[in-house]
C-alpha cells in the first residue's frame, strides 16, 4: 500500500514538473523510496519460533506430599528430593538452568477482593550457565538431580480461599532479552503430624450439669481426634424432673473457624463457617431419662486442622438443647467440645508405632554344642608341665 502510494506521487510529481525543480524531485523521491524499502536491521527469530513446542522441562519428584514430624521447634526438618529433566530437539539460545523452590502466604481481602502475596522460604539453584559470548544450549537430554533440606518449623500447605500456604518447584530455562523464558511448575505439599505428648493435657470429651434444678444432661464422645471424611459418634442422656418442663429438639452443629493475619488490618481476620448440621426432635420424656447416640459426618471439604503463625484452622462441636418453660418461654442450653480433624494420609502419618516385646525363650528350649558332637573339641591341650613351651618365631610379611 505504501509503495503504491509512492509511485502515485511519483508520477503526479514528474508529469509537473520543469527542468530547474526536476533534480529536487528526484533527490526527494530517492529519499523516500529509500526510507519505506523493506530491509532486515538485525537478524532475529520471533518469541514463538523460538519457543519449543513440546514439553522442554519436566520435574518428577520423590515425593510430592512432605511430612514433618513433632512440633515446630523440636521438629528437625525433611529434605525434598527430586530430579529435573530439560530435552531439547534443537539448539536454543539460553543463559542458564535454574530451579527455584518458593513457598507462598496469600490472603484475599473481603472488602475488595484483592490479592496479597508474601514469600515464606525460597531456595535457588542453578544447574548450568552458558558462557556470555556463545550462549547456546546444544539439542540434548540434560538431567539434574537435586535434594532441597527444609527447616521443620514450616507451616502445612493450606488452600482455603480466604488464605493460602502453597509451596511449588519451579523449573526455568533463562533465556536472554527479547526471548520468553521457558518455565514448568510443580506443586509441593507439606502436611505436619504431631505425636501425641504426654505433658499435654487435653480438653474434655464431655460436657454434663443440671440446669434451672429441672433439666441435668450429658453429651459424650468417645475421642477428640478424627479423620475428614468419617463420622463423629455423640451420646446423649436426658433427665427432666421438672413437671411442665417441655424438650423440643437438639441441635448438633460442627463449626470451622479459620483465622489468619491480614498486613492490610491490625487485628487478625477470622471467618466461622457451619459445615455439617444435625437436628433431633426429642420424646416426651417428664420424669424419665432418655439416651441416645447420632453420628453427625464430617464432609470431605473440610479443612484439617492447622496451627501456624500465618492460618490457623480450628473445628469444635456445638450442642443446643431448646426447652420450653412456661414462665420464661422458649431456652436455649448449649455446649461444645473442640475437635481435632485430619486428613487421612495425617492421620496415618500420626499414628504411633507399635510397642514390640523381646521374644523371650525357655532355656529348656536352647541347645548348647557339647565335645562329643564337635570334632574340634574333642582334641585335647598340650601340656607343659615338663617341659617349656615351643619358641614362635615372629613372620615378617612383605
Amino acid at each position: 500500500m505504501i509503495r503504491s502510494l509512492v509511485n502515485y506521487i511519483v508520477s503526479i510529481l514528474t508529469a509537473n514538473s520543469n527542468d530547474q525543480n526536476e533534480n529536487t524531485d528526484k533527490r526527494m523521491l530517492k529519499s523516500l523510496l529509500y526510507a519505506v524499502k523493506p530491509r532486515p536491521r538485525y537478524l532475529a527469530y520471533s518469541v514463538e519460533e523460538t519457543i519449543p513446542t513440546h514439553k522442554a522441562i519436566d520435574i518428577k519428584l520423590t515425593n510430592s506430599l512432605l511430612t514433618i514430624y513433632g512440633r515446630p521447634q523440636d521438629s528437625a526438618g525433611v529434605v525434598l528430593r527430586g530430579r529435573m529433566r530439560v530435552n531439547l530437539r534443537k539448539p536454543i539460545q539460553a543463559k542458564s538452568i535454574m530451579m527455584v523452590f518458593k513457598g507462598t502466604f496469600t490472603t484475599y481481602s473481603p472488602i475488595d477482593k484483592s490479592c496479597c502475596e508474601k514469600t515464606i522460604v525460597e531456595h535457588h539453584h542453578c544447574f548450568l550457565r552458558t558462557s556470555a559470548q556463545n550462549p547456546i544450549l546444544k539439542a540434548d537430554c540434560y538431567q539434574f538431580d537435586f535434594e532441597i533440606p527444609l527447616c521443620g518449623n514450616l507451616p502445612p500447605s493450606v488452600v482455603t480461599g480466604k488464605a493460602n500456604i502453597q509451596y511449588q518447584v519451579t523449573g526455568i530455562i533463562e533465556r536472554p532479552f527479547l526471548y520468553k523464558n521457558i518455565v514448568t511448575y510443580c506443586p509441593v505439599f507439606i502436611q505436619r503430624a504431631a505425636f501425641p505428648d504426654n505433658l499435654e493435657i487435653d480438653p474434655s470429651t464431655m460436657f454434663s450439669g443440671m440446669w434451672a434444678s429441672c433439666v441435668y444432661y450429658d453429651v459424650s464422645t468417645p475421642d477428640l481426634n478424627f479423620v475428614i471424611g468419617e463420622s463423629i459418634p455423640l451420646s446423649f442422656k436426658l433427665c427432666v424432673v421438672g413437671k411442665r418442663v417441655q424438650l423440643h429438639y437438639i441441635h448438633v452443629l460442627l463449626e470451622e473457624r479459620i483465622t489468619y493475619q491480614d498486613e492490610e488490618f491490625l487485628f487478625p481476620t477470622s471467618v466461622n463457617e457451619s459445615i455439617s448440621c444435625l437436628k433431633i426432635c426429642c420424646p416426651d420424656v417428664h420424669g424419665l431419662s432418655w439416651e441416645d447416640t447420632i453420628s453427625l459426618p464430617i464432609p470431605t471439604k473440610t479443612h484439617e486442622g492447622c496451627a501456624s503463625m500465618f492460618v490457623e484452622i480450628s473445628h469444635k462441636l456445638i450442642v443446643r438443647f431448646a426447652i420450653n418453660l412456661p414462665d420464661t418461654g422458649m431456652n436455649i442450653l448449649f455446649g461444645q467440645i473442640p475437635l481435632k480433624l485430619k486428613s487421612t494420609t495425617q492421620a496415618e502419618a500420626s499414628s504411633p508405632l507399635p510397642l514390640y516385646e523381646p521374644q523371650q525363650f525357655p532355656l529348656s528350649s536352647l541347645t548348647f554344642p557339647t565335645a562329643s558332637s564337635h570334632p574340634k573339641m574333642n582334641r585335647e591341650l598340650p601340656n607343659y608341665d615338663n617341659g617349656p613351651p615351643p619358641k614362635y618365631r615372629p613372620l615378617f610379611v612383605t
